[in-house]
């Protein structure tokens, strides 16, 4: 059993990771059943690495020398060029796609399908997929994709997925803090997403507001789709009683699916004893 995690824009995999530590424990605890081996965490990193002025806020720009320019004044600005580009090189900053503040859609999306496809045929097949943020609008698009292979985007190659390594639709997805991508109602069909689906939503999130979030939650289908939130902003709860939500809806995503194997009996009865906000 592998699991996809996928991190949020400007993080990178090995960042994700850490940052979910206080999830991995507990989620490899409940699923893993001797003999068989335990589940297989893939954090990997988005392919478009990002510059300084693609982060939010950060307002820079490459300077240019005025009209009425003196060698001292080249001098500054070369400087100034130079150190934008040192903090560039230094920046492990990465994006599953970069936004285009006009129009709100997604440039360079075709390269992270491609991209997919060959990750996948490397590590694949995944049995479910957990996201942050991007990471999550991703998770939901790969979900509709692998469950719809006559929509997908021809650049992440579904079927010859399914004919090297077997992949399928994925048993699950937890989203914390996803919206729907601008531009990408292939992946939104109408009668809603399929996979069992949890949207975790906080309610002081700024970066993602609630809003964007209910979009998401409004194309996944009423039957396959739960809804948490917590009263948090913009980051993975990783409170006891969020791991617990998280530890319960993949156990219940697994059994439904499958019949269950791999969820041990006990992390299953704590799971539903916990007091748990769907």
């Amino acid at each position: 059993m592998s699991i996809l995690f996928l991190h949020g824009y400007s993080q990178s995999g090995p960042l994700f990771s850490a940052k979910t530590k206080a999830l991995q424990k507990p989620l490899l605890k409940s699923l893993t059943t001797s003999p068989a081996p335990p589940p297989h965490f893939l954090f990997p990193t988005a392919p478009h690495r990002l510059l300084l002025s693609d982060l939010p806020g950060t307002g820079t720009s490459t300077p240019s020398a005025p009209a009425d320019y003196s060698p001292t004044s080249i001098t500054n600005a070369a400087d100034e060029l130079a150190a934008a580009q040192a903090a560039d090189a230094d920046l492990d900053a990465y994006g599953w796609w970069r936004r285009d503040m006009a129009t709100g859609a997604a440039r360079g999306l075709e390269k992270t399908w491609e991209w997919l496809k060959e990750y996948l045929l490397q590590h694949g097949p995944i049995t479910g997929i957990i996201g942050f943020s991007q990471g999550a609008a991703l998770a939901a698009m790969l979900a509709s994709a692998l469950e719809s292979p006559e929509t997908a985007p021809k650049e992440l190659g579904v079927e010859e997925l399914h004919r090297k390594n077997g992949q399928g639709k994925v048993k699950f997805v937890v989203a914390y803090s996803g919206f729907r991508v601008v531009g990408q109602d292939w992946a939104y069909p109408e009668g809603g997403i399929k996979t069992t689906f949890l949207n975790v939503i906080g309610s002081l999130d700024t970066v993602v507001d609630e809003g964007r979030t209910r979009k998401l939650v409004e194309a996944v289908s009423e039957e396959s789709g739960k809804v948490a939130v917590h009263p948090g902003g913009h980051f993975v709860p990783a409170g006891k009683q969020w791991v617990g939500v998280l530890v319960g809806f993949v156990g219940d995503a697994l059994r439904q699916e499958n019949g269950v194997n791999g969820v041990k009996e006990k992390e299953e009865e704590d799971a539903a004893d916990m007091d748990v906000p769907f």
